[in-house]
């Protein structure tokens, strides 16, 4: 079955497509994160959910965002501009002398550190500055 492109139309968004509502304050702190050894992007991951799950409190209890390599987004400020933690996480392995499901375990470095703070009141103001040019 062949489609013509031009009879294709995109599902025109509700409410000017999301302009009108409530404005509400955006605020998104950005961390630079080091992990050493250097790990998989997979690995990566792992070790974020591992270090939200051990240590929720010092992260004042946010679930921060993660791009599985050097940036991690929240919307909460965590206590402290630089955090450093060591992640123990059980690594696979295929040596014949572990038993099946037992793991070697792997200790990772993990430094957090404040990069930038985007708060969403100031971003507002230079933005309607920009259209009164």
């Amino acid at each position: 079955m062949v489609v013509n492109p031009h009879s294709l139309v995109a599902t025109r968004r509700p409410n000017n497509g999301g302009l009108d509502g409530a404005v509400i304050p955006l605020l998104a702190n950005h961390y630079n994160v080091e992990i050493s050894p250097h790990p998989s992007k997979e690995v990566a991951r792992m070790i974020k959910q591992k270090l939200v799950q051990d240590y929720s409190e010092m992260l004042s209890g946010a679930r921060p965002a993660f791009d599985g390599r050097k940036n991690l987004f929240c919307s909460v400020e965590f206590q402290n501009d630089k955090l450093e933690y060591f992640i123990r996480l059980p690594m696979p392995t295929a040596k014949a002398w572990l038993s099946v499901g037992e793991h070697q375990h792997k200790l990772f470095l993990v430094n957090i550190k404040l990069a930038s703070k985007l708060y969403g009141k100031e971003l507002s103001r230079y933005l309607s500055k920009e259209g009164e040019d």
